[in-house]
């Protein structure tokens, strides 16, 4: 029966969702608009209870919480891609991207064995390197978006749009 329950509450958590909790962590500090962010996702995509409670446990640091490698090899491999730009996405999402929010990205991506070139294709595409742009082209939307936002462009679960919108 132990068993069964625990294989059960592992089945049923969000593990993506938990990297987001462990990356706001990761300075050492909450910022009032990471944890906004958190919540209004969880309620925006319904994520479920014993993830919320998880996440929580995170956040507060309990002892009990599940570690950022558990999280890390729990996501199914098809998710990756997208779960790393949500990550980016939560990490930039003051603004700043820490060398200790750098440093739980390296553990993730060492986790899931991802080349350390594609992390830095991405952050260059989302922080915009468009230096070649001149002043007098038209602003896109695309241009106007949040480094994390554009992190997430054309991804379609209901987690990025939920955070794109954000």
């Amino acid at each position: 029966m132990v068993v069964k329950q625990s294989l059960e509450h592992c089945e049923s958590l969000g593990y993506g969702f938990l990297l987001l909790a462990h990356i706001i962590c990761a300075d050492q500090q909450i910022h009032n608009k990471e944890s906004r962010a958190l919540q209004d996702l969880a309620k925006q995509v319904n994520i479920h209870k014993m993830t919320l409670q998880e996440a929580k446990k995170i956040l507060g640091q309990d002892d009990t919480y599940i570690s950022l490698e558990k999280s890390a090899q729990n996501v199914p491999v098809g998710q990756r891609s997208e779960v790393l730009k949500q990550i980016l996405a939560f990490a930039y999402i003051d603004g700043y991207f820490s060398p200790l929010e750098r440093e739980v990205v390296n553990q993730i991506v060492q986790t899931w064995g991802i080349d350390e070139y594609e992390i830095e294709q991405m952050l260059e595409y989302a922080q915009g390197f468009s230096q070649w742009c001149t002043s007098d082209r038209a602003v896109d939307d695309t241009n106007k978006l949040s480094v994390g936002a554009r992190l997430l462009k054309g991804e379609e679960s209901v987690l990025s749009r939920s955070l794109i919108t954000n």
